[in-house]
Formats: structure tokens, C-alpha cells, sequence
């Protein structure tokens, strides 16, 4: 597979070090060295500012965006949740005790409804695991992506085989805990990027992969499906009206996980998400 960055960088710091690199004249050419070099390094020193004073007020906004989907959780279990398994229960009392067992169409219209009404209720309780992960908060990734994979094999459009590997530092040993938001955000992109397989993959397989290094948490989902022209689809993203790699690019920017994209057409796809480990204590 031909490897590819999800996005170009947008770093504003980057595209400064280019500029003064490739403006900058040779020693000889200068008039006054210290001077121009001076004013370079305090751009460079406010940019770098700015951008670390952006960075943690998105990190901030994710903590309180995270706290609120906990918080919208807890109130979709304790109300419409709880309001359709009532509405379920309902039809199965009228189906039982009220309706003329011979009334075949009425009969049917209820199991239809039923079932509607399982599929919502189905919908809803995981999107309510999915906003607020019990699992992830005491046990960790591991456990939290497996409930996410259990779940999304129940899904009645889920047709594809999901399995999950865990590669720990040591085999004896279990994956290490992290800080809550690199953990969040280690799950979030795995949502994302197992609905995307999930939606428009046609795969037989999705393989979930969570490793450990010494130096980095790396998280792969890659599947067998349909693939796509990865350059042509990055190319033309902005008119497509989908947000599935913007979602995926925005959440990984928070704390400098570098996304990578393999595909090929026919051939499937395989999605890289890379922290390395000295940029979890910043």
C-alpha cells in the first residue's frame, strides 16, 4: 500500500521555519546578520506561544465537550432510553392481552413497530456507551474497544468480521493507562474510524489493533474492503460534504498524533494513529 499523510500540515510554526529558511540570503549577502536574525527569533518565539496557548484551549474545550457527553449519556439512559423499552413493553401487552389474536395484519403492524423501536432503542443505549465508556474509565483502551467492538457486532448492518489485537510492551503485561484525554481520545478515533469501515467498506474483515512501544501507543484499524485512491479522494475532500477524515484530523491535533492512510482500490484500507510517548507528560 502507498502510505499517505491524512491531511497536509497546517502547522502555522512549520510554515514560519519555511519561510525564514527559504527567504533568508546567504551569510555574505547580509547587511545586518544579527539584526534580521533577531527579529526571526522573536516571530518564532510568539508563534510558538500562540500556538501553544491554542493547543491547550482546544485541549480544554475537548475536556469540557467530553464532560458534556457524559453528562447527555446519563440523561438519553435515564429518559428516552428508558421510554422506549417502556413503549416496547406496551405493544407486547396489547399484543398478548388486548388485540384479536386473529387479526393477522394488526398483528404484524405491532412487530414491525416492535422492532423499529428495538432498533432505536439499540441505537441510542450506544450511543449513550459510546458518549460516557464505564470501561474506559476503570479498566482502559483494551477493554473499552472491545465493548465498542461487541457492540458493533451486534449491529444488524454490521456484516463484517471484527476482531481486536493487543500488543503490550511486554506480552506478560497488560497495555499501560494514560491520561484521561489521550484515552478519550484513542477511543473517539476509533469509533470514527471503525463507523467509516463499517459505512463504506463492504469489508469481510476489520482488524483493530492497539500497540505499545517503549516510545509510542499506536492505534490501527485497517479492513479488506473496497479501498479508494487515497491522493484523489484528499484532493477534492473539501467538496465531498463528508467530515468522517476532518473529524479524525481534528481530534488527533489536539495532542500531536500523526495520522497515516494506506489504500488501494479493491485492496482495503488501514488507518494509523501514532502518539509518541514524550508528548503524553507535556
Amino acid at each position: 500500500m502507498n502510505n499517505h499523510s491524512l491531511f497536509p500540515n497546517t502547522d502555522l510554526t512549520v510554515h514560519y521555519l519555511d519561510l525564514i529558511e527559504s527567504t533568508r540570503p546567504p551569510v555574505r549577502a547580509q547587511q545586518n546578520p544579527p539584526f534580521l536574525f533577531s527579529v526571526a527569533d522573536g516571530l518564532l518565539a510568539e508563534n510558538t506561544r500562540l500556538h501553544r496557548a491554542l493547543k491547550v484551549e482546544r485541549i480544554k474545550n475537548f475536556q469540557l465537550e467530553t464532560q458534556q457527553r457524559k453528562i447527555l449519556a446519563g440523561e438519553l439512559h435515564d429518559g428516552p432510553a428508558q421510554l422506549i423499552s417502556a413503549g416496547i413493553m406496551y405493544l407486547d401487552m396489547i399484543k398478548e392481552e388486548t388485540l384479536d389474536q386473529t387479526n393477522h395484519e394488526a398483528l404484524q403492524e405491532i412487530k414491525t413497530t416492535q422492532a423499529l423501536l428495538r432498533r432505536v432503542d439499540y441505537q441510542l443505549r450506544t450511543l449513550c456507551f459510546e458518549f460516557r465508556p464505564i470501561a474506559l474509565q476503570t479498566q482502559g483502551l483494551p477493554a473499552a474497544l472491545q465493548g465498542l467492538i461487541d457492540r458493533s457486532k451486534k449491529d444488524m448492518y454490521a456484516s463484517a468480521e471484527i476482531t481486536l489485537e493487543l500488543y503490550p510492551i511486554n506480552p506478560i503485561n497488560e497495555i499501560s493507562r494514560f491520561k484521561e484525554q489521550i484515552e478519550q481520545l484513542f477511543f473517539r478515533l476509533a469509533i470514527e474510524a471503525l463507523h467509516n469501515a463499517l459505512k463504506h467498506a463492504c469489508a469481510n474483515l476489520i482488524t483493530v489493533r492497539l500497540e505499545e512501544t517503549t516510545t509510542h501507543l499506536q492505534l490501527t484499524v485497517a479492513d479488506d474492503g473496497v479501498g479508494f485512491d487515497v491522493a484523489e479522494i484528499l484532493e477534492n475532500y473539501e467538496g465531498r460534504g463528508s467530515y468522517g477524515l476532518y473529524n479524525l484530523q481534528t481530534l488527533a491535533n489536539l495532542v500531536d498524533i500523526q495520522i497515516t492512510i494506506s489504500s488501494i482500490p479493491d485492496e482495503g484500507t488501514m488507518l494509523t494513529f501514532l502518539l509518541q510517548k514524550s508528548t503524553t507528560s507535556a
